[in-house]
């Protein structure tokens, strides 16, 4: 069965997205939107290049052991292959992990602006030779010192969501390297107007904090403790206590 794909009509935001409802389908398709520029900015940000990813069955059989590749021309993206289990008749599946990795060499050594293809192919895993629907994208790839505009980044097209995403790399950085960060201006990507990645991210960096405060409130262990307690740094061993030998009524540690 031949994949149909359709582009919805509206206000041109800076996304492709492509899919009707599956109660109007009558094959399988996939519905995909990505992020129409990208730049040598794009990937050391972390832009989400894809933002939906979706199989819609329209027809009356499951559809099981299922695979989606995808490719792209040149090959500004690393190959990437979902699995899934199954799509029943009539439903609709979003795939929830979208990240995909750029190849960030191939951006950085580009002088002017080309074409670049997402290719997505829906293939059977009991019959991988088969495809069952497929969709290309069209990317257009900028020269590193180009600005492809607040609304090609891959999130909303407000400035303040742009900044928020920038933040939330930021701190995702200095928490990667140990270092102190906050939470401050993160609303907009714990809301997922970054995308859904983001928004994970953004949930793990509170959660990390949540458990700093956790520790700070354990400080006085320390003096308690007489040092074992150390916050972050106290391993596993600390918790081993000595073995306890006991005779004749006293006893002695060994």
């Amino acid at each position: 069965m031949e994949g149909v794909s359709h582009r919805l009509s509206g206000v041109d935001d800076g996304h492709e997205s492509t899919g009707e409802p599956a109660q109007h389908a009558s094959t399988v398709e996939m519905r995909v939107s990505v992020t129409t520029k990208l730049n040598l900015a794009s990937f050391q940000n972390s832009v989400p290049a894809l933002l939906e990813l979706a199989v819609v069955n329209g027809t009356s059989l499951p559809l099981t052991e299922l695979e989606i590749r995808l490719s792209s021309e040149p090959a500004f993206v690393k190959p990437r292959v979902w699995n899934l289990d199954t799509v029943g008749p009539g439903e609709t599946y979003h795939l929830p992990d979208l990240d995909v990795r750029l190849d960030g060499p191939l951006l950085s050594r580009l002088t002017e602006a080309e074409p670049a293809t997402l290719r997505f192919e829906l293939r059977s895993g009991k019959q991988p030779e088969t495809v069952l629907a497929e969709r290309e994208s069209t990317v257009e790839l900028l020269a590193r010192n180009q600005w492809g505009g607040i609304g090609r980044l891959g999130v909303k097209t407000r400035t303040d969501h742009v900044r928020s995403a920038l933040k939330a790399n930021a701190a995702l950085h200095a928490a990667r390297m140990h270092k102190p960060f906050s939470m401050s201006g993160l609303e907009a990507t714990s809301e997922g107007y970054a995308g859904d990645r983001w928004a994970r991210e953004t949930q793990c960096l509170k959660a990390l904090l949540d458990r700093d405060h956790r520790l700070e409130d354990c400080a006085s262990l320390s003096d308690s403790s007489a040092g074992i307690w150390q916050g972050h740094f106290v391993g596993i061993n600390a918790f081993v206590f000595p073995k306890l030998v006991i005779w004749n009524s006293n006893f002695s540690l060994r």
